[in-house]
């Protein structure tokens, strides 16, 4: 990190900003690095920091390596934490979500339960979220995606499904 145009995003005091994800009934926390593509910014999860387990501070060592657990958290934290970023670190509101491939997908979870949260019910917020985000993928066929056990999502998901979307 220390040799490539990155730096770690910190909030007015000075502190690095951190998101969380519930995972497995325990909080993950990730550090937020930007780097500038242009004249954008591109925001970049660790989950490399102090207040995590040491397991948990592997999440996202690498990109597609590991067990399926380990991918599955990987998606858990860019999807779910990557929205609370966006929405509730930096007061992004967009109007329209693109996702390209599966890999941020849980991110639809996470606007149904922020929209939830502000009075919608479940269909109404699923309605919303089907309406305002875009799917797109360059590998459509099925060796291309990632697809998870029944049993591990629900291993995984349950407690958010229950308590967070009331589902």
């Amino acid at each position: 990190p220390n040799q490539i145009p990155m730096r770690k995003v910190n909030d007015v005091s000075g502190k690095p900003v951190l998101v969380s994800v519930e995972i497995l009934g325990r909080t993950v926390y990730m550090q937020v690095w930007e780097a500038i593509v242009g004249r954008v910014s591109l925001y970049l999860l660790d989950t490399d920091v102090a207040e995590n387990a040491a397991a948990d501070r592997e999440i996202t060592n690498s990109l597609y390596g590991g067990s399926r657990e380990v991918r599955l958290m990987q998606e858990l934290v860019l999807g779910i934490g990557g929205t609370r970023l966006l929405v509730d670190k930096f007061n992004i509101k967009p109007s329209l979500y693109h996702l390209n491939e599966g890999h941020s997908a849980f991110l639809l979870l996470e606007r149904i339960r922020g929209l939830c949260h502000q009075g919608y019910v479940f269909d109404e917020a699923c309605e919303v979220v089907r309406s305002s985000s875009i799917f797109t993928t360059h590998t459509p066929v099925a060796a291309g995606n990632e697809t998870f056990a029944e049993d591990l999502i629900r291993k995984y998901l349950q407690d958010y499904a229950v308590s967070r979307l009331g589902i």
